[in-house]
């Protein structure tokens, strides 16, 4: 090394030395435990792991993550809704930011589109250019229009074909018992959608005045004694219903029914059914509810009435 550069680098040094010296007579030396950021603008544990938790799960995939800030996101909103926000797969694997409360973009390299079970809205998922609903109904008719500008087949997972939608067409299908549908347009990366489980109808059947050993036969039969409500997550035309012959039923609104008991048209009738009897007696009817797609799904409910004489 040349005394040139040595000569330099001794200034230098004694230069930093001055500042230094310098800083100290005008600050001071003393060093403390004074907090340098207050209590309220720190990041509280819990919220700090689940943010962590995120970023190593997405470095764990070998996926980059990619932030951007939310200029439109206040201190305050976060501080009301600070969890992670969803997370949005673009085609490179990126990661990007998913404002909350939005639909999930996926990309046809997603193997299975699913959206969260407790979600109660009916939005569609953008699955490239495809534009699909959040989920298929099995045992039930479904509908899927083709906003791509490719033929679209539409494949459970048995293999058969369920629909073939040419570009900007509708086309309506049924879903048996597929637990998924695959969206094929002639891409490597077929999108599967997981189906929703088809529940059976919710009959519930009430008693509004059934009678007792006292009870006369002809009062019963004057007034509605039970009622009765159906529901199914298909709806009510995907049902048949049907009751025993000793009853009449009145709609009273969608899904809902008065049930009145007509088993004998007079009181001869009631003598000639009642001879070798002993009161009380009672007469029992059913109402039998079948899915219509689905064979597995039948549902009977019995009501029973009481009475003592006509």
């Amino acid at each position: 090394m040349s005394k040139h550069n040595r000569d330099v680098k001794f200034i230098i040094y004694q230069v930093l030395y001055i500042f230094v010296i310098v800083i100290i007579t005008i600050k001071g030396a003393d060093i403390n435990l004074e907090e340098v950021l207050s209590a309220d603008k720190v990041v509280e544990k819990d919220i700090a792991n689940a943010w962590r938790r995120q970023l190593d799960s997405i470095l764990a995939l070998g996926l980059v993550p990619k932030i951007e800030i939310d200029e439109n996101r206040t201190r305050e909103d976060f501080l009301r809704n600070p969890n992670p926000p969803p997370i949005n797969y673009t085609s490179n694997g990126v990661i990007g930011y998913t404002p909350p409360n939005e639909t999930n973009t996926f990309t046809s390299n997603d193997k299975v589109v699913e959206k969260d079970k407790n979600e109660k809205d009916n939005g569609a998922l953008t699955v490239g250019e495809q534009v699909i609903p959040a989920t298929f109904k099995q045992y039930a008719d479904n509908s899927y229009t083709n906003k791509t500008k490719a033929t679209v087949k539409i494949i459970g997972d048995d293999g058969v074909t369920l629909a073939t939608v040419a570009p900007g067409a509708t086309a309506n299908f049924r879903v048996m018992g597929q637990s998924t549908v695959r969206f094929d347009n002639g891409t490597s990366n077929p999108i599967s959608l997981n189906t929703s489980v088809n529940t059976p109808p919710n009959v519930q059947l009430t008693s509004v005045n059934r009678g007792s050993g006292d009870a006369k036969l002809s009062d019963l039969q004057s007034t509605g004694g039970y009622t009765l409500t159906i529901s199914d997550d298909t709806g009510l035309g995907n049902l048949d219903i049907s009751f025993s012959n000793n009853v009449t039923v009145k709609p009273l609104s969608s899904g809902s029914y008065q049930i009145k008991l007509s088993q004998f048209g007079s009181k001869a009738q009631f003598d000639k059914w009642a001879e070798n009897k002993s009161a009380p007696y009672s007469v029992s009817f059913t109402v039998t509810v079948k899915d219509k797609i689905n064979p597995k799904h039948v549902v009977v409910r019995t009501g029973k009435y009481e009475f003592g004489e006509w």
